[in-house]
């Protein structure tokens, strides 16, 4: 069932914020100025090894470097304005994520059109048990559309035992103890889950379920059991971005899926 990636946001267009997990790059120090020619052997500075500066003749011809560079995947998401999210409502505590974790929501979804309704729904029981917002960074439905939940510097909330500070959150929409996830929807889970591995240098080896932490199976057996996979699909991922679809372009892909 798993998990190439190279389909990754093919269908989002317009308006994005793109969150790339690549770090800044240093430029090349500038380099010295040529001295006139000279019939004394050239002799590297004292600061840098002779290894690392040879000596030059009037011969030596600079060669052509090339540098190749390799394409991020992305993966769509819709914005928390594009589904409808509410503000909110409380306080919440920064983090830096260590670990990737995996939730499902329990509840099985049998239509692919009830995706964003779903995501309104678990924000507004997760508001009503007095949490600021949704409990997790990134929900992920079965059409395969992520969606944006609470800001990835801050913790998320658990209605159970273990402390989630240090985790990242996605959680596949579903009961995944009576149904299987779909292609699309594990494609997405992975590119989200090698995007803070890669930003935040989480190994892959840290992915879990909800269950390793607590008494519960969530994310329930038939994903439990594919984490192992889905720990090598990360550590495999080139590099990725996330693109967030806001504005008019973000209300027509949540509305498009809706209308089925």
């Amino acid at each position: 069932m798993l998990l190439g990636l190279g389909a990754l946001g093919a269908g989002a267009v317009g308006a994005r914020l793109v969150l790339s997990p690549e770090p800044e790059v240093e430029p090349p120090p500038p380099r010295p100025a040529t001295s006139p020619p000279s019939t004394a052997p050239s002799t590297p500075p004292a600061s840098e090894p002779t290894a690392t500066r040879p000596t030059s003749t009037a011969a030596d011809v600079e060669p052509t470097t090339t540098t190749t560079t390799t394409a991020a995947a992305s993966v769509v998401a819709a914005c928390r304005e594009a589904w409808g999210a509410e503000q909110v409502s409380g306080a919440m505590v920064e983090h830096v994520p260590v670990r990737l974790t995996l939730h499902h929501t329990a509840v099985s979804q049998t239509a692919l059109s009830q995706g964003p309704a779903r995501a309104r729904q678990h924000q507004r029981h997760h508001q009503s048990l007095g949490w600021p917002d949704l409990a997790y960074h990134f929900l992920v439905d079965r059409s395969g559309l992520a969606y944006e939940g609470r800001d990835v510097r801050f913790r998320g909330d658990t209605g159970t035992e273990y402390d989630p500070t240090g985790h990242f959150l996605v959680c596949m929409e579903g009961d995944f103890d009576s149904q299987e996830p779909t292609d699309a929807q594990l494609e997405t889970a992975v590119a989200l889950l090698a995007w803070a591995s890669q930003r935040y240098g989480i190994d892959s080896s840290t992915l879990a379920g909800h269950g390793s932490y607590a008494v519960t199976s969530c994310p329930g057996a038939t994903v439990s059991a594919m984490i192992p996979e889905m720990a090598a699909a990360i550590a495999g991922t080139g590099p990725v971005e996330i693109e967030l679809v806001c504005g008019s372009d973000g209300a027509r892909l949540v509305a498009d899926l809706e209308a089925g």
